[in-house]
């Protein structure tokens, strides 16, 4: 059985990092009108400078989601990168971010990106969701259709609804949970 959800219900993404953007430009480009990305470091954090390797196939992905453009214009990687497609390459992960959340921000006018801010409770009594910025100042929000967790693994996220850990997969990189407010208890 498909199910179909209305283009113009929001969905919140919490984590700005790649996973969350990725996620949320696919969502943009499908259609949907009202993405709201969570994320807890402010825009100019300099964040986790550890490098990734970007394998040719990530590089390849990046270009098809049109993401390659902004890290060839903010000089994260050389476009010989591109004429060679050599095995891969290594760059900081908060580059990467950045020029993702550039990316969103410059051609995703319907997604936006919160900075300094995480879902840090919530409640289904009165079917809400709060959310924080770094001063402890809180706000409530409506609980949206889709609540996406792309935190990561250790994500605070993750205990509030009950998420367990695969046993085969206990320090997964990702961890992306997609919840349907129809499917929880109280909903």
């Amino acid at each position: 059985m498909t199910r179909h959800i209305d283009t113009n219900e929001p969905i919140y993404i919490s984590g700005a990092g790649i996973g969350g953007c990725a996620l949320a430009i696919r969502l943009a480009r499908q259609g949907f009108t009202n993405i709201r990305l969570f994320e807890k470091r402010e825009k100019n954090d300099k964040g986790r400078q550890n490098p990734i390797r970007l394998a040719r196939s990530s590089l390849r992905w990046m270009e098809k989601i049109g993401v390659y453009d902004a890290l060839l214009q903010q000089k994260i990687i050389a476009p010989i990168l591109k004429q060679q497609w050599i095995q891969d390459c290594y760059v900081s992960i908060s580059d990467i971010e950045r020029a993702f959340r550039k990316h969103i921000e410059k051609n995703h006018p319907r997604c936006t990106i919160d900075y300094g801010r995480s879902i840090t409770a919530i409640s289904e009594k009165d079917r809400s969701i709060t959310v924080a910025n770094r001063k402890g100042e809180t706000k409530k929000l409506p609980f949206p259709k889709i609540l996406v967790n792309a935190e990561g693994a250790n994500s605070h996220l993750n205990t509030l609804l009950h998420l367990r850990r695969i046993p085969y997969m206990p320090k997964a990189p990702l961890c992306y949970a997609i919840y349907d407010r129809s499917r929880l208890p109280g909903f």
